[in-house]
């Protein structure tokens, strides 16, 4: 595109980055259709004991931070690094109270993976929240079966309100 980058860089200090790129003007985007969608949490709804979550992601830092975020707010996780772990932990085990997934993963997507949750037996009902950094997610995959999406950086209060909003099984 015919840009410039440059760094410089201090020992303890830092680095900064620079991108130049002649003739791309930037603009403020005011996109009002990008927004996280989760259901609304009932106040009337029973409190419930630890919540069994399964979370899946190909990235294993990204399952580290996520599975932290999620103990932190009183959960059991367990974790799968693909949608194919995913489904054999949920063929072995249907106690979870929901799945957290990436979006964008190799040979088995997070839709892929939701519409396969959604056909096990016993799963049908079991929620399914798309976790991802893709702000064009509506455009990029159908969401329709998800029962919510969580826009990256996973903060604990996005993962409070998704968690409030579990329905009892």
């Amino acid at each position: 595109m015919g840009g410039v980058l440059t760094l410089s860089s201090v020992l303890g200090q830092g680095s900064c980055f620079s991108v130049h790129i002649p003739e791309v003007v930037f603009t403020e985007r005011q996109d009002q259709s990008v927004k996280e969608s989760l259901p609304e949490h009932d106040p009337e709804s029973p409190a419930r004991g630890s919540l069994s979550l399964l979370i899946v992601d190909d990235v294993p830092v990204n399952l580290k931070v996520l599975a932290a975020v999620l103990k932190n707010c009183g959960a059991t996780v367990s974790m799968a690094g693909s949608g194919a772990d995913a489904l054999a932990l949920l063929r072995q085990n249907q106690s979870f109270d929901m799945v957290f997934t990436d979006m964008w993963m190799p040979e088995m997507n997070g839709e892929q993976l939701c519409l396969a949750i959604k056909e096990l037996p016993g799963c049908s009902n079991l929620p399914v929240v798309a976790v991802t950094a893709d702000i064009e997610n509506h455009d990029n995959f159908s969401l329709e079966k998800f029962f919510g999406v969580i826009l990256k950086p996973v903060t604990r209060e996005k993962i409070q309100k998704v968690l409030a909003s579990i329905p009892v099984r």
